[in-house]
């Protein structure tokens, strides 16, 4: 099965093509009620409202026009920064479907001649705006303070400072697409 993303307002959707996998999901939505007063754990309110409900399943039937589109401008990304010393992407696996909902890079600033923050400066300088992905590292989050030792998991460590994901949206056009790639190149 293909992984699908749409926009609902706020809120999201999960579909199970196995219906013994909705059981749990069901039983904790609602605050963990079972029946009228039974809350037999600590759960969240995970229900979305109707007004939201009703934008995901109108646009239910665009998301394969904008997976497409998406696809398209991870191609062109990559066509464009692929051979850039310094710069790698994860591609997708073999026997899997991405929806292209980011589309990460790692830099690596000895080969690419600055760091991961220093690339997010020089786009921000031209009004564009990248996201440092899986930053912080979860583990130095202030809630798990003393709780873990980031320096057991040193290679999500060091990875936690080289990421960066790249404006993707289905309408970005595919010459602001080009411009990004020039400055990133380029690094002026």
């Amino acid at each position: 099965m293909q992984p699908r993303f749409f926009n609902t307002i706020e809120g999201g959707a999960l579909v199970f093509s196995d219906s013994n996998l909705n059981v749990p999901f069901d039983e904790n939505k609602d605050f963990g009620l079972h029946g009228s007063i039974d809350v037999e754990a600590c759960c969240i309110n995970a229900k979305m409202n109707e007004f939201s409900a009703a934008m995901g399943v109108c646009n239910l039937k665009h998301v394969d026009d904008s997976i497409a589109l998406r696809k398209q401008i991870c191609q062109r990304y990559l066509s464009n920064l692929q051979k850039v010393p310094g710069l790698s992407f994860p591609l997708p696996r073999e026997g899997t479907q991405s929806n292209y909902a980011y589309f990460p890079m790692l830099v690596q600033e000895d080969d690419y001649g600055m760091n991961r923050d220093e690339l997010c400066d020089l786009l921000a300088s031209h009004q564009i705006f990248p996201r440092k992905y899986f930053y912080p590292l979860t583990s130095d989050f202030p809630c798990y303070h003393g709780q873990f030792d980031s320096s057991l998991t040193p290679i999500a460590l060091a990875t936690t400072s080289r990421v960066i994901t790249l404006p993707i949206y289905p309408s970005l056009p595919l010459a602001s697409v080009d411009r990004i790639c020039r400055i990133i190149r380029n690094q002026k």
